[in-house]
């Protein structure tokens, strides 16, 4: 149909915006793989996994605060404010820096894996909303890991980590060379943090379990895919053979 409103100039322009509008590419369709796992269930050994061997990105809201007080910028200077004064980070804030790597990194990726977010149906109800907002091309994929808690005390116990900040790489004594203490990656000394003690672990289970099962009925509510992965007494290998089944 065409619309005539006294020239060819003006035909030729709405010509134009016509086949400008029409042949608008839709964003492609993207994944974010959500983990729903207790500390120390292996969620970031499968991320790294992912990452070398599929070019998936993986996003820590932990490295996100780091990076953004290290460049100074707005969000960064009103994290470093919390945390000098000893507060916790605000999840409105969290959620603006996720959208900000958001907005710059989507397109640049096809699938997309969160590390250690969100941990509270708050958290989760803002990043449902942020996405339906700004980002309706990402389709949200929930992994729900199981290991019994001993296992994990286990697992901890058994951790060591790099203390070099810029790597903070973690290995199992068990895949280690005896007596080594350097880090393979870096060649800085291996530490056992402080918050890998028993007593520490087993609080921060008891605070995963208050909000594991609301996310986890918030997702189900939400209609988002939920995939069960069961860890315990498998190798690193076999998880993640398991995971790719997932795929």
């Amino acid at each position: 149909m065409k619309f005539i409103f006294g020239g060819g100039t003006v035909v030729a322009l709405l010509v134009l915006i016509s086949d400008t509008y029409f042949s608008k590419k839709k964003p492609t369709q993207k994944i974010m793989f959500i983990f729903l796992g207790a500390p120390g269930s292996g969620n970031v050994t499968i991320a790294e996994r992912c990452v070398k061997d599929f070019g998936f990105a993986t996003v820590s809201t932990g490295q996100l605060l780091r990076d953004a007080m290290a460049r100074g910028d707005v969000l960064g200077k009103q994290a470093e404010g919390f945390i000098k004064q000893g507060q916790l980070v605000p999840d409105e804030l969290v959620a603006d820096m996720v959208d900000e790597w958001l907005t710059r990194n989507i397109d640049k990726i096809d699938t997309l894996m969160l590390d250690g977010y969100p941990r509270t149906e708050k958290q989760a109800q803002m990043l449902d909303a942020l996405l339906k907002q700004k980002f309706p091309h990402i389709t949200t994929r929930l992994v729900k890991i199981n290991i019994s808690d001993d296992a994990i005390v286990a697992r901890i116990a058994d951790r060591l980590t790099c203390e070099n900040k810029s790597c903070s790489a973690i290995y199992s004594r068990k895949l280690l060379q005896a007596g080594q203490e350097t880090c393979p990656s870096c060649g800085s000394k291996l530490i056992r943090r402080a918050d890998d003690q028993e007593a520490v672990v087993r609080e921060r289970l008891k605070v995963h379990a208050q909000h594991a099962d609301a996310l986890l009925t918030f997702y189900k509510n939400a209609g988002v895919r939920i995939d069960e992965l069961n860890v315990e007494g498998k190798t690193p290998e076999q998880v993640f053979a398991d995971f790719k089944k997932l795929l």
